[in-house]
């Protein structure tokens, strides 16, 4: 049997999509980001080493203007932690 590469690049072009994962095609479909996770996970719990007398403000900004993805970092920490 001889298959000639442009056949079977023309059957993959044709199909491709055919084989994608179904959870992608569903995130792709979704209009609102999910929830944020509902654990979180403290790494120093009793304050970040060294952290006494930091007067800063925690932020949290929101990079992204799509609804269906976010882009987040924060920012002036200073009790970092961790979300599941």
């Amino acid at each position: 049997m001889n298959i000639h590469r442009r056949a079977l690049l023309r059957v993959g072009a044709a199909g491709g999509g055919a084989f994608a994962a179904p959870g992608v095609v569903l995130a792709r479909n979704q209009a609102v980001a999910p929830p944020d996770p509902p654990e979180t996970v403290r790494r120093w719990p009793a304050g970040a080493p060294g952290g006494e007398g930091v007067s800063v403000v925690p932020i949290v900004p929101e990079r992204s203007t799509d609804p269906s993805y976010r882009d987040r970092y924060a920012q002036y920490t200073t009790d970092p932690l961790m979300t599941v």
